[in-house]
């Protein structure tokens, strides 16, 4: 088969009917037998372990990307966290003057959260909306083998954007919480 299709590594399993199943056994050991000191030997089970094989090696690849999901999303906790801290850093004056006119703590850590959330939810909207614009186009492609169909599916740019929110939330409290803690004069005194 491999010399019609014209080069090793095409064929990766063959599929074998017998007419009673009570001799599928014995049928599966005579092809091993007969292939055994073939440069690639054979080895037979039934439809049903080798559909089993497959899908579990699919679920192992969906715990791989489940895996490299949630590191992304700490790295990109982590980008968002530095973000908001060096805004919040460059606007301490800012943040001195807001309190000193009356702005209470926590409507200070509101703004704070709030500007999080925006720029997270912007971000997240702006990178699905990329990636999707890439797959959908087909410029960027996912081998994963003929006849299994990968479907770019539009609502992406919404969990996207609803995943960002909490996301900015978290991100922005430790910023927001620094910027309330110095002291109003601090504040107003603080030179880049």
């Amino acid at each position: 088969l491999e010399k019609v299709f014209g080069g090793a590594g095409r064929a990766t399993f063959l599929q074998a009917r017998v007419e009673r199943p009570e001799i599928a056994a014995a049928v599966g050991r005579a092809i091993d037998t007969r292939f055994e000191r073939a440069a690639v030997a054979t080895e037979t089970t039934t439809e049903k372990a080798h559909m089993g094989s497959v899908v579990a090696s699919l679920a192992d690849v969906l715990d791989a990307l489940g895996a490299i999901g949630t590191l992304t999303l700490a790295v990109t906790l982590l980008v968002v966290t530095n973000a908001v801290a060096m805004g919040v850093r460059e606007r301490t004056v800012e943040i001195g003057v807001l309190r000193a006119l009356g702005f209470g703590r926590l409507r200070v850590v509101g703004l704070v959260l709030a500007e999080a959330v925006m720029v997270s939810v912007a971000g997240g909207a702006v990178g699905a909306a990329a990636a999707y614009a890439l797959f959908a186009s087909g410029l960027v492609e996912i081998p994963i083998g003929e006849g299994v169909p990968l479907d770019v599916d539009p609502t992406v740019l919404l969990r996207a954007a609803l995943l960002a929110v909490p996301l900015g939330a978290l991100a922005g409290l430790q910023p927001a919480w620094s910027a309330v803690r110095v002291p109003i004069t601090d504040a107003l005194g603080h030179v880049d």
